[in-house]
């Protein structure tokens, strides 16, 4: 006899669900970061060296202005990387959080629902066990550790330094500091006697209702119906074709206009490095350039400027085109389970639908996201703040302060636009991934975290009552 036993997803509430989507949301965020910090770097490089004196000097500017795009560069390249620091940290935090967030609600949302009588057979997802087996604040315990250790470190030099010169602002950014810390070990001490042993609580009540049993039957289950011969590897095999097609357009054209967008500005810099650089603003004087730059010039910004508009228009169309694909896969997969004859589909189509996937373009904004963020909060702070060691960088960014204060609001909106994106994606889908599992069951990817190893949840069985939460199963 056929055992009745399958993954289920449970609903994790709201708070569950943001955190989840926060999490999707971020993680390309950082690797815009990332991809900022790398280009800030080699342009502040290019400056120390004096290649970009040297190269807008070849290119006929003349020496002023060939000094004063130099003394640009230069300007952002160390700002930004102050703004890199602060935005890794707040990003850091909220991923670290998030992931805290995402387990804690999960182990309540199914304590919630073993006390509300859900079925036994109906055992949560490996996704959902992890979750519960992990533990739960060990990236936030971490990152918060970090924090103490910089904060109080702070705090001490610089309210040493402060108290022997007499400097009442470092005084008191020694006394924040070490409030900071203050409460930062608070919060730790209540992560220690209180949430940890509340998780570990919830979870032997989850593994009280969900055996060990009844976690192997829907595990023996998932093996024999999905099987070895369902494997993960040749992860296009039996997709629909425009998927696979949208999905590659969209990443192209989102990396295209990120590239095209910053190599036009170049130009536009170059030809005009004292324009008012927003809709209708003065565009200045145009430096003369000789006749082989001037071609250069002028090739490339009509190249890049075609580029700009046919990136944007190919991003639409593959977005357009993977939709199409997806509905008519999950049409497909609808009329497959509604009827009780039909063969299993392919393993690529069950495992793209049976999980919680990030939305593609949504990533790609993110990603985007992370490099405006990372350039227009530096060139506001620039043009708007005079400070002693950017002597210079208000005049020479003063025209700037309302593109980069476009550049920034724009970023925040696609932070926000990607986090929609993948959150209303992921709620829609939760009741096609819940037959997915019951009819045909996915075996999870094996994800391996930085040591190599796969997590328990996602090899079998892992509610077991008899350990701690985020100790290993044997």
């Amino acid at each position: 006899m056929t055992s009745s036993h399958h993954w289920h997803e449970y609903e994790v509430g709201l708070v569950g669900d943001v955190a989840r989507d926060v999490n999707r949301t971020l993680s390309p965020l950082a690797l815009g970061l990332l991809a900022a910090f790398a280009l800030v770097l080699a342009a502040g490089l290019a400056e120390e060296e004096g290649l970009v004196f040297d190269l807008a000097y070849d290119l006929g500017m003349g020496g002023q202005a060939s000094s004063a795009l130099a003394d640009a560069v230069g300007f952002v390249a160390r700002m930004s990387l102050g703004v890199l620091l602060v935005l890794g940290y707040l990003v850091g935090f909220c991923i670290c959080l998030s992931l805290s967030l995402r387990d804690l609600a999960t182990s309540r949302a199914l304590v919630r629902a073993a006390r509300g009588g859900a079925p036994r057979d109906a055992v949560p997802n490996p996704m959902q066990v992890e979750s519960v087996v992990n533990d739960s604040v060990g990236a936030l315990r971490a990152f918060l550790y970090l924090t103490v250790a910089v904060a109080g470190l702070v705090a001490l030099t610089l309210g040493g330094y402060a108290l022997v010169e007499g400097w009442g602002e470092g005084m008191l950014v020694a006394l924040v500091c070490a409030l900071c810390t203050i409460t930062v070990i608070g919060v730790l001490r209540h992560i220690s006697r209180v949430v940890v042993p509340d998780h570990q609580r919830r979870r032997r009540e989850i593994a009280a209702h969900w055996t060990t049993a009844d976690e192997e039957a829907a595990w023996a289950r998932a093996n024999g119906v999905a099987g070895p011969h369902h494997s993960r590897k040749n992860s296009s095999t039996g997709r629909d074709v425009r998927v696979r097609i949208g999905s590659v357009i969209t990443v192209v054209a989102g990396i295209g206009t990120g590239a095209a967008y910053l190599l036009l500005n170049g130009l536009i810099i170059i030809t005009h490095p004292h324009a008012q650089r927003w809709s209708g603003g003065d565009a200045g004087p145009r430096v003369q350039l000789d006749p082989a730059a001037e071609r250069l010039v002028d090739i490339g910004t009509w190249t890049f400027g075609a580029l700009i508009v046919a990136v944007l228009i190919a991003a639409a169309i593959g977005n357009v085109v993977e939709g199409a694909g997806h509905a008519a896969e999950r049409r497909a997969l609808h009329a497959a389970l509604d009827d009780p004859q039909a063969d299993r589909p392919a393993a690529a189509i069950l495992a793209e639908y049976a999980e919680r996937r990030s939305v593609r373009l949504a990533q790609v904004l993110s990603a985007l996201a992370g490099i405006g963020l990372a350039l227009g909060p530096a060139a506001a702070i620039l043009s708007t703040f005079e400070v002693d060691s950017f002597t210079g960088a208000t005049a020479l960014f003063g025209n700037l302060r309302t593109p980069a204060l476009l550049i920034t609001g724009g970023s925040v909106v696609m932070v926000f636009v990607a986090f929609w994106w993948n959150s209303t994606s992921n709620r829609r889908g939760r009741a096609l991934r819940n037959r997915i599992m019951a009819r045909w069951p996915v075996l999870p990817r094996q994800s391996k975290d930085s040591e190599g190893r796969v997590h328990p949840a996602r090899r079998g069985p892992a509610l077991s009552a008899g350990r701690g939460a985020g100790e290993p199963a044997p």
